[in-house]
């Protein structure tokens, strides 16, 4: 009798910093946008799950509650949850840094296709527009340097290049300060 009521006590302390940790994701949801809101939702459901658990499980133990299979199918819904959160984090972070593994074992990195620009893309999944347009600007300008260096455009296109994204920039700067 001793041993189960350590064990209930055990129990509710899990359950209360399950609470907290509910708490602050909650908390972190708020204050992000964009593309990340989805993943704090399926760690937001996750969690709940876990909780579901942990009462069912003091339930179990104070003998008021036996159902069957129940610990079973919440924990098989919690790991759906949480391998669709991973995902969807992956899928960003793949989105952000666009580069793959190169070689497993030395964990080296090269760049596939086009760069993005990390800031502007952290800027769209985070909700800035202005912070996303000035980093796409700036991309657009690296790009325009490049190819201009390289011999691919002329003299002529590159000046219409720069003042467009100049334009562009000094009508951003006027919307947003």
């Amino acid at each position: 009798m001793g041993l189960d009521l350590i064990i209930i006590g055990l129990s509710i302390a899990t359950l209360l910093i399950l609470l907290a940790v509910l708490f602050f994701l909650l908390e972190i949801k708020l204050r992000i946008g964009g593309e990340l809101r989805a993943t704090f939702v399926y760690l937001i459901l996750a969690i709940l799950i876990l909780i579901s658990r942990r009462i069912y499980y003091i339930f179990y133990q104070s003998d008021l509650a036996k159902w069957p299979y129940v610990s079973d199918v919440l924990s098989l819904i919690f790991a759906i949850l949480l391998l669709l959160a991973a995902y969807d984090f992956y899928r960003i972070l793949a989105g952000i840094t666009d580069a793959k593994v190169k070689n497993s074992s030395d964990k080296k990195r090269r760049k596939t296709g086009k760069t993005k620009n990390v800031r502007a893309v952290s800027a769209r999944i985070f909700g800035n527009p202005k912070i996303a347009a000035q980093g796409n600007l700036g991309a657009q300008s690296s790009l325009l340097e490049q190819a201009f260096e390289k011999g691919y455009i002329s003299k002529e296109s590159y000046k219409r290049g720069k003042e467009k994204i100049n334009k562009v920039y000094n009508n951003l700067k006027q919307r947003y300060l």
